[in-house]
């Protein structure tokens, strides 16, 4: 239990990171600052080739170096004396990324730069994980050249992560200095869900949907707040949900709509909430009526004592105290509110709409497109699967994929995942894979993500119906909290995965 309690502050402090960066915790789809957006504005638009082979198998690590070559460039300054405004480090693999053949090598070079010109440092310090069972390896390499290169092997399908670190003459982590995590992907085509899913999934969920049935998402409370656009107007809304429930009878959201919206002009979008117990982000983007949905029924728009307050009582550990049964699971009522929040916006902005504000601003011919980062991925995914009328998912590193393989025969495990518990399996992000007939753009899954792990966000890929539009782009130096400065690789994968 106290090391749920460790994760869960962990996550807590992630959250915070991601509130700033993303305007949430993980829940958006915009890409952070400082990278090139991805998500597709359309679903239309045609798949370009895949670029992943199949391949063999093998690993072999080899000895890190600061440079086995000769280098052309050399540093122009120490990092610890540069007042360099970003100081940061830029790193790539010698081939495509999530390409590799098992037993091939897989080169790594890192360098260090100061506002982009190549910097040193003392040492650098690196750890190096992988998917085949093998220790964390860690050390140091000297860093007067500002070059980093390491060359590893992999010998069955997986990921191996690579953190580097800039460090002073005793080893210590520079302060302001961006580091590096990153990746490659073996075989990855071959990645696959490591448990079997329960043979009564589809019969639990609908028996779960029933508990919906005659509930209608009235409004049952609905105030004007303030907006981040003026050109949008955004209300708190409280949308009704069934009164059997553990967790609260209302559905918790920020509604932001276009002041100049014609009738059938509006795009919906419903967004969702990532992991934490916080207050939203207002989300306004052109064309769309947007619902921002808390994961939570709370109220919104109070200081931040009334959140942690809901943190260390009635919501304390949410994502880990509850997952004896698959009744129990806190994550249960979450996708049911999650599904009371389409229905609503169908309901509301259709052209028999109670509410004439709404009525009529979408028609079926529209788009209904679910969104969300991390736990907000799972939410989106699980909805798509249950809810008919979804048009798209635009979605961001989806949590929760393949709990029971994260951590287990030999691959890396999350910093912030459940323990496994058989009732978790209702709630696998992967067991939704198949069930889903929207195409699916998965817009940012980092090489270095070790919450959602790179390789469970994979088997999720890999599970996805061939029958449907898709598309995943991995990044290069990113976790799940971490974003690289500056230009990265991106890997780009659509549809299924094919030879060369």
């Amino acid at each position: 239990m106290e090391r749920k309690r460790k994760r869960f502050c962990r996550a807590g402090i992630f959250c915070l990171l991601s509130a700033l960066l993303l305007g949430g915790c993980a829940t958006g789809s915009e890409p952070p600052a400082g990278t090139t957006e991805t998500r597709p504005r359309a679903y239309t638009e045609g798949p370009p080739e895949s670029t992943v082979s199949e391949t063999d198998s093998g690993r072999v690590t080899e000895a890190p170096t600061t440079s086995g070559e000769k280098q052309e460039e050399l540093p122009k300054v120490d990092i610890e004396k540069s007042n360099a405004a970003q100081k940061y480090f830029a790193g790539t693999t010698d081939k495509n990324a999530v390409s590799y053949q098992a037993g091939e090598e897989i080169k790594f070079t890192v360098s260090l730069r100061a506002d982009g010109e190549l910097a040193s440092c003392a040492k650098f310090k690196y750890i190096l994980k992988a998917d085949d069972g093998r220790q964390p390896e860690e050390g140091f390499a000297d860093g007067k050249t500002g070059v980093f290169t390491l060359t590893t092997k992999l010998d069955m399908p997986g990921f191996v992560n690579l953190q580097v670190i800039a460090c002073n003459k005793d080893g210590n982590a520079l302060s302001g200095v961006n580091y590096f995590k990153g990746g490659a992907g073996v075989e990855i085509e071959k990645l696959q869900k490591a448990k079997a899913e329960p043979d009564d999934f589809d019969a639990f969920w609908h028996s779960q949907l029933a508990k919906l049935e005659g509930v209608t998402p009235d409004l049952m409370e609905i105030r004007e707040v303030t907006s981040p656009d003026a050109v949008f107007t955004v209300y708190a809304v409280k949308i009704r949900f069934t009164e059997q429930n553990t967790w609260g009878n209302y559905v918790s959201a920020y509604l932001s709509v276009p002041k100049d919206a014609k009738a059938g002009s509006l795009v919906l979008n419903v967004n969702y909430q990532g992991a934490g117990v916080s207050d939203l982000n207002k989300r306004c983007t052109k064309g769309q009526a947007m619902l921002t949905v808390s994961a939570h029924s709370m109220e919104l728009g109070r200081d931040s004592s009334y959140y942690g307050g809901l943190m260390n009582s009635t919501l304390r550990d949410y994502p880990h105290a509850h997952n004896a049964t698959r009744d129990t699971v806190y994550f249960r009522e979450m996708v049911l509110r999650d599904i009371q929040a389409v229905r609503f916006m169908k309901q509301y902005f259709g052209e028999s709409g109670a509410d004439e504000r709404f009525r009529g601003l979408w028609n079926s011919k529209q788009q209904l497109i679910l969104s969300g980062g991390s736990q907000g991925g799972f939410q989106a995914v699980a909805v798509a699967a249950l809810e008919s009328g979804v048009s798209m998912l635009d979605i961001n590193y989806p949590w929760l994929c393949d709990i029971g393989g994260c951590g287990t025969n030999g691959r890396m495990e999350s910093t912030f995942m459940p323990t496994y518990t058989p009732a978790l399996e209702y709630y696998d992000t992967v067991n939704f894979a198949k069930r889903l007939t929207c195409p699916t753009y998965i817009g940012i899954e980092g090489l270095g993500d070790d919450i959602a792990t790179t390789t469970g966000v994979t088997v999720f890929w890999n599970s996805l119906n061939p029958g449907i539009v898709r598309r995943i782009t991995y990044v290069q130096n990113q976790s799940h909290s971490h974003f690289p400065i500056g230009k990265t690789d991106k890997f780009t994968l659509n549809g299924t995965v094919t030879k060369n």
